[in-house]
């Protein structure tokens, strides 16, 4: 039984890159719900238009949602994830693909780590 199956999962950081692909696995895998937070709204809507028609198209069953959220704003998560569980239900999974550190934080680490 797949671990997505009739969950209701929620992703920071879910408009692009891992995020993004993340939730269309779950979308894939039987997850009821997907929501997506982010902090670009344009790259929102286009996620939440792209991956709901994806699954529509395949004829999975899952509802996408997405929401800006600031996810350094402790008090703006609180807000959002109240509204989350108002339109949505309780969160099931959580997966957290945001990124809080800034470019020249990375570029350190980047000099100091080996990037593939």
């Amino acid at each position: 039984m797949s671990t997505f199956k009739g969950k209701r999962v929620l992703i920071t950081g879910g408009a692009s890159g891992i995020g993004k692909l993340m939730g269309g696995m779950a979308l894939d895998r039987g997850a009821a719900a997907l929501v997506i937070w982010d902090i670009n709204q344009e790259s929102i809507e286009q996620v939440v238009s792209e991956l709901g028609q994806a699954a529509k198209a395949q004829g999975r069953a899952g509802r996408v949602y997405g929401m800006r959220v600031d996810v350094s704003n402790q008090a703006m998560v609180a807000d959002r994830y109240e509204q989350t569980k108002r339109e949505v239900g309780e969160i099931d999974i959580l997966i957290g693909t945001h990124k809080l550190i800034s470019k020249k934080v990375r570029e350190e680490i980047a000099a100091d780590v080996a990037v593939f």
